[in-house]
């Protein structure tokens, strides 16, 4: 079988702003308004009351850590008379340390309650005008009765009326703030002062007339610092999304790994990827019809954009960069395709510095594979470049009947920088391959049929 083509491709990449509006999936609960902020003294020690516009609680939930108990409310957010966004009160009764409360966020207001011995029990209820915080006076039992001013560290809060141990304490203050003065209105908008930072630098500039030291010549990267670290923008999402916000398993094999294993064919590097095998065509082979999760795929894709002819000629790894698995169905960024998953070929594209590589692989059954690529710019500002990755291939198998008589690929391109939002790359493949009686995987005979000879006919055959 002889088989030959030739594939030119354009490209025109331009990066241009798009305003999406986002779909209301869901209604988003209404923001609370916290109105008042109200501390009063109660049988067993003292509640924190908290009024809402409308009434309605606000969101919550505790946490604890060490002696601090942490309530976090989700929906709410301060709207006091005086505009305060942070509040605090020191000893305010005995076994408490500290209440403080502020706004955490734009939405999400932060209560912390501090113990003496440990962390303080509350009770949280709802009211009638928003919701309440109860505190015994000991941080970790409730008293009766009232509590006794003799016995009460400074700065306690106690009932201002024996009688009516509901009575009123004074709402906290904002630190370094007079609580009797009256709350200031903004007027504009707060200027900073100006602040100017002298320091002398690291390295002090070179002198006009001294002549500058050559920069030292980049040096090999060691093989222990190669990385396996995947490209956390995969070109497959075709959205400019990155990995964390695809909500598909997306997975990658880099240049180094298909380098470090010297993976010849695309059915090769996909042994790196669970869950995908090279499907009905053989490792060895060119064509391309993995199956990911069970189904065979029909959906190969280059350089993000749809292409079939890859299914019959796109298995070389010569001029790949990349190679991008995303599992699962994906009609909706790729039209009609099938539920295992998607294949992206991500080819080598032209980098403004110049670079030289050449390899050759010689094996067993009578391997030989020279490979070349070369990069580097064309003119001065690096804006036009090129790039040249070829290779050839000759050998046999083990398997009776089966002969690779040449596997040869040329791959040119061609990019143009055109501007920093806007670039064009040309690129073209030949691919020519000359076999003979290639068979999908192991042998029938010496696995599932029965070898006489116990041993793989051919040259193993003992």
């Amino acid at each position: 079988m002889k088989q030959s083509l030739f594939f030119p491709s354009v490209f025109v990449s331009s990066a241009i702003a798009l305003s999406v509006p986002q779909a209301a999936w869901s209604q988003l609960p209404p923001i609370v308004q916290i109105t008042e902020l109200r501390l009063e003294g109660t049988a067993e020690g003292l509640a924190l009351v908290i009024t809402t516009a409308d009434g309605s609680p606000p969101q919550f939930f505790e946490t604890r850590s060490d002696n601090t108990l942490v309530i976090d409310l989700l929906d709410a957010q301060l709207s006091l008379p005086g505009g305060g966004k942070e509040f605090f009160q020191q000893n305010p009764v005995p076994g408490i340390t500290s209440i403080t409360i502020k706004q955490q966020y734009r939405i999400g207001v932060l209560i912390s309650i501090v113990g003496e011995e440990g962390v303080p029990l509350a009770q949280i209820s709802t009211t009638s005008s928003g919701i309440a915080v109860n505190l015994p006076d000991t941080g970790t039992e409730a008293i009766a009765g009232n509590i006794d001013p003799s016995t009460s560290p400074e700065g306690a809060i106690t009932p201002s009326d024996p009688e009516n141990p509901l009575s009123t304490i004074p709402t906290p203050s904002i630190p370094g703030e007079d609580p009797q003065a009256p709350p200031q209105q903004p007027t504009g908008p707060e200027e900073l002062p100006e602040v100017v930072v002298t320091a002398e630098p690291d390295d002090p500039p070179p002198d006009p007339g001294q002549t500058p030291e050559p920069a030292p010549e980049p040096r090999p990267r060691p093989l222990e610092a190669r990385t396996y670290t995947p490209n956390p923008d995969p070109n497959v999402n075709r959205d400019g999304s990155s990995n964390l916000e695809t909500p598909q398993k997306v997975d990658q094999i880099p240049e180094e790994i298909i380098e470090d294993r010297a993976d010849r064919t695309v059915g090769e590097a996909l042994e790196n990827i669970s869950g995908v095998t090279s499907g009905r065509s053989p490792t060895s082979s060119i064509a391309l019809t993995p199956i990911i999760r069970g189904f065979e795929s029909t959906n190969i894709l280059r350089n993000g954009m749809r292409d079939d002819t890859q299914r019959f000629f796109g298995g070389i790894t010569t001029n790949l960069e990349r190679i991008e698995v995303l599992k699962g169905p994906a009609s909706i960024m790729f039209g009609q395709g099938n539920l295992g998953g998607t294949v992206n070929l991500v080819t080598k594209v032209p980098q403004p510095e110049s670079l030289f590589s050449f390899e050759f692989r010689s094996g067993e059954n009578e391997l030989y594979r020279p490979e070349v690529d070369v990069t580097g710019p064309l003119n001065e500002d690096g804006s036009l470049s090129y790039r040249l990755a070829a290779s050839f291939e000759t050998g046999k198998t083990f398997k009776d009947f089966e002969i690779i008589d040449e596997r040869v690929l040329m791959a040119p391109s061609f990019r143009w920088d055109i501007s920093d939002r806007t670039q064009m790359i040309v690129e073209a493949e030949y691919i020519k391959e000359r076999t003979r009686g290639i068979a999908p995987e192991l042998p029938a005979v010496g696995t599932v049929v029965r070898n006489p000879n116990e041993d793989f006919e051919g040259p193993y055959r003992n």
